[in-house]
Parts: C-alpha cells; sequence; structure tokens
C-alpha cells in the first residue's frame, strides 16, 4: 500500500484558493493527506460517475478508473462523465476528459481491464479501492486482496431505488474526532477522541454465497441487503433481464436458501428494482455518491469514524441507515 504520509508539504497558494472552503472545514492537515492519497473506482455506472466526482473534487493525488465495459444508452443520463456521442466507447476512457476538467491538480487514468483479471500486486499502487456494480465473487475476492495489504475497500451498488455501500477497513482502522465545549465563561476547549474500530471481511458479512449460515436479525431485516442478494444470483445466472415472475421466483429461492419465511421477503419492493435497468435510479446514485465521497474522506484524512459497515439506501420506504453485518 503507498503510504499516506508521502507528501506533508505545504499547500500552494493555488491549492489553498482552490480548496479554501475545506481547509476551513476540515483544516490544512487533513488536506494534505487527502492530496497523499491514491484511488482505485472500477466501475463507472451512474454511481461510479457520482463517486469519481466527489473524490476528485476532494483534490486527493490521483484516481484511476477501470471498468472493462462500453458505454450504452442506458448509461445515460446518470453517466454524466461521459459525453453521449462516446456510446461504445470504453465507460473508463470516455470519463478521463471531463473529469481531468473538474480539478487539474489530480492525475486521473483509465483502465479497459477488467477487474477480476488484475493481479495481486496492482492494487499495491492504491490506499482505498471502491468497485462498483460487480458481482460479489469479484468483490470479495477483491476484498481479500486488499485486507490482505491494509488497503481500505468500499463496495457499491444501485438498482433503481435502492442502492448500498459496504465497507472494510481492516481489522485496526484508527482515527479521530473531535468536538468543542463551551464554558459558562464562553472558553471553547477542543476535545480529541482517538478510536480504533475493527471491521468484518466482506465474506464474513454478506451471505453471498454461504447461505446455510444463521443470519443476523440486521440481514434478515435489512431489504436492500436481501434485493442485493437476489440481484447477485440474477447476475450469476444472466437473468436480470428475465420476465417479472421469474424474477419473483428466484426471490423466493433466495428467501429459501436463507431459510427465510416468504413472508418476510418485502415482495412489494420488487417492481421498483428496476433489475434489467443497469444505469439505476440517477437520484439514488447521486445520494449513494455523495455518502461514498464523504467516506473516502473520511478514511484518507482519518478524521471522524467512518460508517461500520452497510450503508443502505431505500427511496420507496424513505429509509437510510447503517448497520453492523
Amino acid at each position: 500500500m503507498v503510504s499516506g504520509e508521502e507528501s506533508k508539504a505545504d499547500l500552494s497558494a493555488g491549492e489553498a484558493k482552490l480548496y479554501d472552503r475545506q481547509l476551513r472545514l476540515w483544516g490544512v492537515e487533513a488536506q494534505q493527506k487527502l492530496r497523499a492519497t491514491n484511488v482505485l473506482i472500477a466501475g463507472l455506472n451512474s454511481v461510479g460517475a457520482e463517486v469519481c466526482k466527489n473524490v476528485v473534487l476532494t483534490g486527493v493525488n490521483s484516481v484511476t478508473l477501470m471498468d472493462h465495459r462500453n458505454l450504452g444508452k442506458s448509461d445515460f443520463p446518470g453517466q454524466f462523465m461521459a459525453p453521449f456521442d462516446t456510446i461504445g466507447e470504453n465507460r473508463a476512457e470516455a470519463s478521463v476528459e471531463r473529469l481531468s476538467s473538474l480539478n487539474p491538480n489530480v492525475k486521473v487514468t483509465a483502465s479497459n481491464v477488467n477487474l477480476s483479471e488484475v493481479s495481486d500486486e496492482y492494487f499495491d499502487q492504491f490506499n482505498i479501492v471502491c468497485v462498483i456494480d460487480y458481482p460479489f465473487e469479484v468483490v470479495n475476492k477483491v476484498d481479500a486482496i486488499c485486507r490482505s495489504k491494509n488497503i481500505s475497500f468500499l463496495v457499491a451498488d444501485c438498482f433503481g431505488a435502492f442502492g448500498y455501500m459496504f465497507s472494510d477497513l481492516g481489522e485496526n482502522f484508527k482515527c479521530h474526532s473531535e468536538t468543542e465545549k463551551k464554558a459558562p465563561d464562553g472558553e471553547v476547549t477542543k476535545i480529541v477522541e482517538h478510536h480504533e474500530v475493527t471491521f468484518k471481511s466482506f465474506q464474513d458479512s454478506i451471505p453471498f454465497a454461504i447461505f446455510d449460515e444463521v443470519l443476523s436479525k440486521q440481514q434478515k431485516t435489512n431489504k436492500v441487503l436481501l434485493l442485493s442478494l437476489l440481484k447477485d444470483q440474477l447476475v450469476s445466472k444472466d437473468l436480470l433481464a428475465a420476465e417479472f415472475d421469474v424474477i419473483v421466483d428466484e426471490f423466493l429461492e433466495v428467501s429459501s436458501k436463507l431459510k427465510l419465511d416468504a413472508d418476510a421477503m418485502p415482495m412489494y419492493l420488487l417492481a421498483d428494482a428496476s433489475f434489467h435497468q443497469m444505469k439505476g435510479n440517477a437520484e439514488v446514485a447521486a445520494v449513494l455518491g455523495g455518502v461514498i465521497g464523504q467516506e473516502i474522506i473520511k478514511i484518507a484524512s482519518r478524521n471522524d469514524k467512518p460508517f461500520n459497515n452497510f450503508f443502505s439506501y431505500n427511496a420507496v420506504d424513505c429509509v437510510a441507515n447503517v448497520v453492523p453485518l
């Protein structure tokens, strides 16, 4: 893993002017840590577009975009980083020009390699890896690699009116939080608390292939998690574009594998999941992109405790929550 302490030099006058608002928010030290951070974002759908925009604007050192898939009409309007006239071109490569123009201080590069085919050593150049819209089998493999190398790992997806983010920051993630206490005489004291947080791996948290495991209460009741398990099963069987009746049957199969009563499954949400629309919902993608951008800032700066470990957003029921899986 690339050290986050490599660059501690003072910010240039240009950077101080460009990042003036965020410097007032989280300070020079946090900005320096961001500037020394290298991020891989794999998966340039609508969520990926939102994430890379937010990350580049924060002023990290570099962002590498990765996607082996080409742009289709269904990617728009959610994938706003690529011009419409680049349909048929690689998702990542078509997004570089617009993304680079947002912040010339950030090095933006693209790779059209399939994430499942890169070597373990490839990840050594990154501090943070964010994987979006990939099968759970690939996600699990990449998470295991990142965890072994102490690289912070995030995975996210968006389907219809639903989206989620899962984070694995390792067994001993150290960070701090700052609060202010005002005395009766008006004197303000800054209080700094140090934290050491343990995160579970993807495999130990999401029962994507271990259906015989006993589910926790949070897993059983989280509707977005259950829908994400269904989507992964549809992907593995190449059924994303299947008829609705087929999708219902697959969801019932998921409930059986998880040993859940079919009545407990959120069947009423299936129509709003829109699995066949690969782009997801642009508004939901914007929410996810904002949350993931915030988490990347926390991870890079070690300022404030990150979400541990599953954030879900349900636009139908207007519910967003964070639960430990």
